[in-house]
């Protein structure tokens, strides 16, 4: 059985446990500057939308750049977002995490 790792929120946490836990959690690993590049993209489904764009940041610990492609899926219910994932190509940040030791 996977576990997730103590500084994740619960799989099914309501409303209030995720707040707290990313309010608790911002800005201590890395931080994000800028959003470059946002293309929303229309699903057939009304409830599905799709949002690709670039992250632009920095490990917090060595100030080290990053930019990071994103696609994220939001599915929406009564104004309300209930479904959120995202894809990312992790290289970038792991090559920021390790001072740019994937680059060697």
């Amino acid at each position: 059985m996977a576990v997730p790792p103590r500084r994740c929120a619960r799989p099914g946490a309501g409303r209030a446990e995720v707040r707290r836990h990313l309010i608790e959690t911002a800005g201590t690993l890395i931080t994000l500057d800028e959003y470059r590049d946002v293309m929303i993209h229309e699903t057939l489904d009304p409830e599905v939308v799709v949002v690709e764009y670039e992250a632009v940041g920095s490990v917090v610990a060595t100030a080290e750049p990053f930019e990071q492609t994103v696609i994220a899926v939001f599915r929406v219910q009564d104004g309300l977002v209930v479904s959120y994932r995202d894809y990312i190509n992790p290289l970038p940040l792991m090559q920021a995490l390790t001072g740019g030791a994937g680059n060697r």
